[in-house]
C-alpha cells in the first residue's frame, strides 16, 4: 500500500495538488474496507485492490492551477 500511496503523492505533485498524509490515507482505506467488508474475500484466496486516483468536481473542462 505504501508504494501505491507514494505513486499517488508523486502524481499529486505533478498535478500541483497537495500530497496526502500516508498514515491518514491508510486509516481511511481501512475504514472503507470495514464498510465494504462483504466484498472482501474471507478465505484469503483473493485480494482487494483499491484504486487511488484524482478526479475533479468542476462543472467545466479546462486547464488551470488547482485550488
Amino acid at each position: 500500500m505504501d508504494k501505491h500511496i507514494d505513486r499517488l503523492n508523486a502524481a499529486s505533485r505533478h498535478l500541483d495538488l497537495p500530497a496526502f498524509d500516508k498514515d491518514e490515507l491508510k486509516h481511511l482505506i481501512s475504514e472503507l474496507l470495514k464498510v465494504e467488508a462483504r466484498w472482501v474475500p474471507e478465505d484469503g484466496s483473493n485480494h482487494v485492490y483499491v484504486r487511488m486516483q484524482h478526479f475533479s468536481l468542476d462543472p467545466t473542462l479546462g486547464v488551470k492551477r488547482a485550488t
